[in-house]
């Protein structure tokens, strides 16, 4: 049995919705682009249909790539919260795929599927709940190091091939000394 993991709240998973809403709508005008610039007219009922599976088929990729490939999308990661099998391990192709698809309805219609948490024993959506998934907050030792400790010391820099130089920010430089303003310009 899995360890017992906090859940993010309701309000924090659904601003991460607002949030990711934000960023697929971005997704969607540049998919867009290059499919309106290559047919053009979209008015013929199945130029209309193709576009709209097509504009779907990008969403799901997007969606079922970014929970398989960590679990987190770009939402996910800055309200730090993560996809994971209901064991806790990473989920499958398959529950990823199932979860976005009975998401879907469950939001669009009426928003039943996000209702569902408020009356779920963990507080999970429909989705996850059919897909065999949950949500859940990360321990902080399993969050990504910050970019402070991944910079080399100047003595390793030249030592290490294949490292990246970084150059001296303001805060690993000595302090300036301070001359008095005598009020000209230098």
């Amino acid at each position: 049995m899995a360890a017992k993991t906090a859940t993010p709240s309701i309000p924090r998973r659904l601003a991460s919705m607002l949030y990711e809403c934000l960023l697929v709508l971005a997704l969607l005008f540049v998919a867009s682009f290059a499919v309106i610039g290559m047919v053009g007219d979209l008015r013929t009922p199945g130029a209309r249909l193709l576009y709209q599976a097509y504009l779907g088929l990008v969403t799901a990729c997007y969606f079922v790539w970014f929970w398989l490939h960590g679990g987190q999308t770009l939402p996910m990661k800055t309200w730090r919260f993560k996809l994971v099998s209901a064991d806790g391990t990473a989920p499958s192709v398959k529950q990823a795929v199932v979860r976005f698809l009975v998401a879907l309805p469950g939001i669009g219609l009426f928003g039943i599927g996000l209702w569902w948490a408020l009356f779920d024993r963990d507080q999970q959506f429909l989705h996850d709940r059919i897909a065999k998934t949950k949500l859940i907050v990360p321990s902080p030792k399993s969050q990504v190091p910050s970019p402070k400790s991944q910079v080399p010391s100047p003595k390793s820099r030249k030592s290490v091939p294949g490292t990246i130089f970084f150059p001296p920010t303001a805060s690993s430089l000595p302090p300036r000394p301070e001359k008095p303003w005598s009020g000209k310009p230098r």
